[in-house]
Order: C-alpha cells, then sequence, then structure tokens
C-alpha cells in the first residue's frame, strides 16, 4: 500500500509484515492476536562446485502455513505439517552439481491448543491418482505441485496427565474412498501410476466415539 505496509484486497486493518531473512509472515489482528505462518513449501535449487563454492540459483514459494497463533493472553495454539519431498541432483557444464529440492505438497499433521491437553490429528493413506513424469519434470524447469496422499481420519486426543503422550481418543472421523470404475467421479479414466487406478472419490464420513470403538450410522455419498 501507499503506507509501505501489506494489505488485504478487501481491507480489515489488520497488520501484516513479511520477514525476508526467514521467508515467513506475522500477521496482527484488531483484537491482538498474532498468526505466524513460519513454515513455507516450494522449490529451491542451489550449485556446489568443485572448488568448494555454493551459490542458491531459485528459491520459490508457493504456499505459506500457519505455524502458531497467540492471542493477547500469550496462550499459543500451534500447528505441525507433513511434506511430500523430492530431491534430485545434476551436473551442468562446468562440473558443477544442481540440488534440486522440491515439495510436492504439504498437509496439516496436527493441531495443538494452548493448554497442551487436547489435540487434532490429521492421518493420510496413498493415491495414486498422477502420472509418473511429474515426479520428475521439476528437473526440466517445470514444477508441478500435486497430491501423493489423501485425507483419512480426523482424530481429536486428549492428554489427560500432561505427559504429551496424548492417550485418550475422544473422537475419530473416518473417511473412505472408492477409485474402481463403479464409483470414481471420472469412471472412464484410468490413471498411469497403478493398474485400474482411477480418481479416488468420497463415498462416506463415519463419527466415532470416545476409545474409537461405536460410531454413529455413516454419511454417505
Amino acid at each position: 500500500g501507499a503506507d509501505g505496509r501489506y494489505h488485504l484486497a478487501d481491507e480489515n486493518f489488520y497488520k501484516i509484515t513479511y520477514n525476508s531473512t526467514n521467508d515467513s509472515w506475522v500477521i496482527f489482528d484488531k483484537t491482538g492476536t498474532q498468526y505466524y505462518f513460519e513454515e513455507s513449501a516450494g522449490y529451491t535449487r542451489y550449485v556446489e562446485c568443485p572448488d568448494g563454492s555454493s551459490n542458491i540459483i531459485e528459491a520459490l514459494t508457493w504456499r505459506w502455513m500457519l505455524k502458531r497463533v497467540v492471542n493477547i493472553y500469550g496462550q499459543t495454539m500451534t500447528y505441525t505439517y507433513d511434506r511430500e519431498t523430492q530431491t534430485a541432483t545434476t551436473i551442468n557444464n562446468q562440473g558443477c552439481t544442481i540440488v534440486h529440492n522440491v515439495v510436492n505438497f504439504i498437509y496439516p499433521k496436527t493441531i495443538v491448543y494452548a493448554n497442551g491437553r487436547y489435540r487434532i490429528r490429521f492421518a493420510r493413506i496413498n493415491r495414486y491418482d498422477y502420472k509418473p513424469e511429474w515426479l520428475a519434470s521439476y528437473l526440466t524447469g517445470v514444477y508441478k505441485t500435486f497430491q501423493k496422499s489423501l485425507l483419512n481420519q480426523i482424530l481429536v486426543e486428549q492428554d489427560a496427565n500432561g505427559d504429551g503422550t496424548f492417550e485418550t481418543l475422544i473422537r475419530k472421523y473416518q473417511f473412505n474412498y472408492c477409485a474402481s470404475q463403479s464409483c470414481s467421479i471420472f469412471p472412464a479414466y484410468v490413471w498411469p501410476s497403478l493398474q485400474n487406478y482411477r480418481t479416488p472419490t468420497l463415498t462416506s464420513v463415519q463419527e466415532y466415539g470416545l476409545g474409537g470403538t461405536s460410531s454413529l450410522p455413516a454419511y454417505s455419498f
């Protein structure tokens, strides 16, 4: 903006600052709550030469993730993430090694509440609706983001004694998918990554109670 600060397109008078040193953002809302976007996903390419020199050639960030939220009382909610990454090397004409690091996708892993006694955990399963050439496309300068896993469960857990183990399962939400011709959203297309594999389609969600043993009837789609 004209004041040298970042603003949202729909102005809400939040204070938004960017730290170029560690590639992170901090947002202050009107109540004083602070949102720290301190984890990022992207692509980096750097060179290492036989003479010992090294240099970052390219660094691109395509997503910043919320890492923690701190309210005016100093209470903090923390967020963690899982990454799907790849690393490869090539050699240039000068004999230098080019190291390519790419994050294909980043997923929420846990949310821990301010008192440290409750946690939400996200579990995933593999998916195969992508093309094998996407795994190496970044080596030719084409950077693709795609997912190799699906949300399988959301688990609400309690750490009753505060030892960090979160031993009690309070609630579980189970997500069920179908990747066959009979129920896929795109039944005619078969992905080449796995034989007869079609785009997985959410077919039901089921809620389980304390301990994950009893459940309500599933919501089917």
